[in-house]
């Protein structure tokens, strides 16, 4: 039995995608979608199917997966990485100037410029 959700008579128009709900005759299985009316006067279902995941599919997107990680991997080895080594000098160079000075402020950014540190070592001892 196909449940065809009509918010107003306009919805049924040629082209138009309505919201569906398909049910078994005992009321067991539904399944949702959505129709969409022929110039001819048929409906036409388009319905997402249950399905169980297959060893075929599970690899893809195992591929997928890797595939994404390796590209966030790229962009922070190639953009972020070297912004925030820059970021390290700077930190130090700051950080030798008030030292100098004897003003407290140094062990701050010295604290500041290992955190950094700590952070992108992994991103340039993974590229050697």
């Amino acid at each position: 039995m196909v449940k065809i959700h009509l918010g107003s008579p306009e919805a049924a128009k040629v082209g138009r995608l309505v919201p569906i709900t398909v049910r078994s005759p005992l009321k067991q299985i539904m399944i949702s979608g959505h129709a969409t009316f022929g110039e001819d006067g048929l409906v036409f279902l388009m319905l997402v199917l249950p399905s169980e995941p297959s060893a075929e599919l599970e690899a893809a997107m195992a591929v997928k997966r890797e595939q994404e990680r390796q590209q966030i991997a790229n962009y922070i080895h190639e953009h972020i990485a070297p912004e925030l080594m820059s970021v390290v000098f700077t930190i130090e160079s700051i950080r030798l100037e008030l030292e100098d000075q004897h003003l407290p402020a140094a062990a701050k950014f010295r604290e500041l410029g290992t955190r950094l540190t700590k952070l992108i070592e992994p991103v340039f001892r993974a590229d050697s």
